[in-house]
């Protein structure tokens, strides 16, 4: 019983943390959206931090992080970019999991969503995949 209840206990800590990076995430986002000049200094940070949540085992989670990946590479520089794309591409053919595919499946739509020119810009490191 006592091991049913610490169980209970992780799950729910597991899930209010998803719920309080995701929510941090999309404020980041707004931020982006409203204020991008203010937060161009810490972008690289901020995807590096974002392209480590897309290892996450839940997927609506792993789509979250995706999403903001998409939307805040939106201020990023060039570099940060091309290194993000080129972590994107040895991640997609290094790793057996599928569950990592579809995650930067998942990021490469979203930043064709939500930012085509980066995507056209970087075409050739995402082609491969």
């Amino acid at each position: 019983m006592v091991w049913y209840v610490m169980c209970d206990l992780y799950v729910c800590m597991y899930v209010c943390m998803c719920i309080y990076v995701c929510v941090l995430g999309m404020r980041c986002v707004q931020q982006v959206m409203y204020h991008p000049l203010e937060l161009e200094q810490y972008t690289g940070k901020i995807l590096a931090a974002f392209f480590t949540g897309l290892s996450d085992r839940n997927p609506a989670v792993r789509k979250t992080y995706a999403s903001a990946i998409g939307q805040v590479i939106k201020t990023a520089k060039d570099r940060s970019v091309e290194k993000l794309f080129v972590k994107l591409r040895s991640w997609y053919m290094e790793k057996d999991d599928d569950a990592a595919r579809w995650a930067v499946a998942y990021t490469f739509q979203a930043i064709t969503l939500h930012n085509p020119d980066k995507m056209k810009s970087n075409a050739a490191q995402a082609l491969p995949i």
